[in-house]
C-alpha cells in the first residue's frame, strides 16, 4: 500500500495473501524447483483478475518473468499470459529482483526462451535513486544486500547507465505506442 501511494498508483487487492501467509515460509514452499513449474492458480483469484480488466480494459499487460520461481510471481504470469493471448494484447515481462541478479546472462535468455521463443529484450531508461528510494518501502523484504543488486542490475546492462530491461514479443513498433512517452532502447 505504501508502495501504491508512493508512486499514485491505484492499488486493488483481492484479499489473497501473499505466499509465506497461504503456504508457509520455506524455500521449498515459496519457490518452484522445475525449470519451467505450473502453478495451480485458485478460481476465485483468475475470476477477480478477469473481472478486473474487463473494467480497466488495458492496452498491455506487464508481467513478472519469475526468473526466481517464486510461487506468486508464477502465478501472476500464468494468469497474464493467458489474459494476454484472450485479450489479444501485448505482455511485457519484467526482470524479478534480487532473483534475476545471480542469473548469467546465457541463464537468463533460456528463462526468456523458455517462458516462449519469441521474447526479446528492450531497455528502458530508469531514475536509479529514485527506484532505490521507492523500494524502501518493502523493509520486511529488502535491505542493502538487495539494493546493492538492484542498483548492480540496473547499471550494468547498458555502458554504466541505469536501465530496465524488459522482455516482449510483439512488434517493437506497437510496443512504443504501448509504452508512449516511454523511450524504448
Amino acid at each position: 500500500m505504501a508502495f501504491a501511494a508512493r508512486i499514485g498508483a491505484q492499488l486493488t487487492y483481492f484479499q489473497y495473501p501473499e505466499a509465506a501467509l497461504r503456504i508457509g515460509t520455506s524455500p521449498e514452499d515459496l519457490f518452484a524447483i522445475a525449470e519451467v513449474p505450473r502453478v495451480e492458480i485458485p478460481g476465485n483469484l483468475t475470476d477477480s483478475l478477469t473481472k478486473l480488466l474487463d473494467r480497466l480494459r488495458p492496452r498491455c499487460l506487464f508481467a513478472p518473468l519469475a526468473v526466481g520461481y517464486h510461487r506468486d510471481h508464477l502465478i501472476a504470469r500464468q494468469i497474464a499470459t493467458r489474459e494476454a493471448v484472450q485479450r489479444k494484447l501485448p505482455i511485457i515481462f519484467y526482470e524479478d529482483l534480487p532473483y534475476v541478479g545471480s542469473f548469467s546472462r546465457e541463464r537468463l535468455i533460456r528463462h526468456a526462451k523458455l517462458v516462449d521463443p519469441r521474447l526479446r529484450a528492450g531497455y528502458v531508461p530508469i531514475d536509479l535513486s529514485g527506484k532505490l528510494n521507492n523500494l524502501t518501502v518493502y523493509r520486511s523484504q529488502v535491505g542493502p544486500p538487495e539494493m546493492q543488486i538492484v542498483a548492480q542490475h540496473a547499471t550494468q546492462l547498458r555502458d554504466g547507465q541505469p536501465f530496465e530491461r524488459i522482455w516482449f514479443a510483439t512488434s517493437r513498433d506497437q510496443l512504443l505506442k504501448v509504452l508512449e512517452p516511454l523511450p524504448l532502447l
